[in-house]
C-alpha cells in the first residue's frame, strides 16, 4: 500500500506523467481480461510450450552434448548441493563445507545455495547422487530460460497492446543474447539474473495491480534471487 501510495504521487508531477505508465492504460488485469474472454487456457499452455521448444532449441545442447560449457557450470553449484544432500541424507543438518580453501561453513558460501529451494528440490530427483546431477542442473537452466521468455513476452503484453505471438518473437533477442549466454558458462550467474528479471515483473505487476499471485510470484523471485549464490546481481 506505501509503494502504491508513492507511485501515485509521483505520477502526479507533471514532467513524469508522459514517462510513467498509466494504470488504467498498461494494466495487466486488462490483458488477463481479454485473455479470459476470448484465449482458451490451452492456447496459453500450448505458448508456454512454445517457449520451452524454442529454450532447447537455443540451449538445450547442454542435455545432450558429450561436452561441457566448462568455467563454474561443472562445478558450482554441483559439489556443494552434493555434499548438503550428504548431510541430509544422514539426517543431518549442512554445517561444514570440506572442499573449499580448506573448509567453510556452509552459511558462509554463497555458492553452495544452503536455503536454495530450486536447488534443495533438485536434490530430490531421482538419479541426482549417482551421477545425474549435472543432468537435473541442466534441467532446471533450460527451464528457467523458457520461463523467463514467457515471463518476459507477458510483461511486454501488459503495455505493448500487441497479440502475444509478436511480444513472443520480439522478446526471444532481449533473452537470448550473447551476454546472457555467456553468463551461462558460470551457471549460478545466469540464475540470478533470471530471478532477478522475474522479481522485477512481479513488482511491476503488483504496484499497478495488487493480487495475491504476483505478491507470492515477487516474494519466491526475490528468495530465489537472495538464495541463488551470486551476490554481484544481487547488489
Amino acid at each position: 500500500m506505501i509503494l502504491q501510495r508513492v507511485i501515485r504521487t509521483i505520477s502526479r508531477h507533471s514532467l513524469l506523467k508522459e514517462i510513467l505508465p498509466k494504470p488504467m492504460r498498461f494494466s495487466p488485469s486488462k490483458i488477463c481480461s481479454k485473455r479470459r474472454a476470448g484465449e482458451p487456457l490451452a492456447i496459453g499452455i500450448a505458448k508456454l510450450l512454445f517457449c520451452f521448444c524454442i529454450a532447447c532449441l537455443i540451449v538445450g545442447w547442454v542435455l545432450w552434448s558429450p561436452y561441457t560449457i566448462g568455467n563454474d557450470y561443472v562445478v558450482w553449484p554441483i559439489y556443494a548441493n552434493l555434499v548438503r544432500h550428504f548431510y541430509l541424507s544422514q539426517g543431518a543438518f549442512a554445517e561444514w563445507y570440506p572442499h573449499y580453501s580448506g573448509g567453510f561453513p556452509f552459511s558462509n558460501i554463497a555458492g553452495a545455495q544452503l536455503f536454495h529451494i530450486p536447488a534443495w528440490f533438485l536434490t530430490q530427483l531421482p538419479g541426482y547422487a549417482e551421477g545425474n546431477a549435472l543432468v537435473w542442473n541442466s534441467v532446471k537452466h533450460v527451464t528457467l530460460f523458457a520461463f523467463s521468455h514467457w515471463l518476459m513476452a507477458s510483461f511486454a503484453a501488459t503495455f505493448m497492446g500487441w497479440r502475444f505471438s509478436r511480444c513472443l518473437i520480439l522478446c526471444a533477442p532481449l533473452l537470448y543474447n550473447l551476454r546472457t549466454l555467456d553468463a551461462l558458462r558460470y551457471g549460478m550467474f545466469i540464475e540470478a539474473t533470471l530471478y532477478f528479471q522475474a522479481a522485477v515483473i512481479f513488482a511491476y505487476w503488483y504496484l499497478f495491480k495488487s493480487s495475491i499471485i504476483r505478491l507470492l510470484g515477487f516474494c519466491f523471485a526475490l528468495h530465489c534471487l537472495l538464495t541463488a549464490g551470486y551476490p554481484p546481481v544481487l547488489f
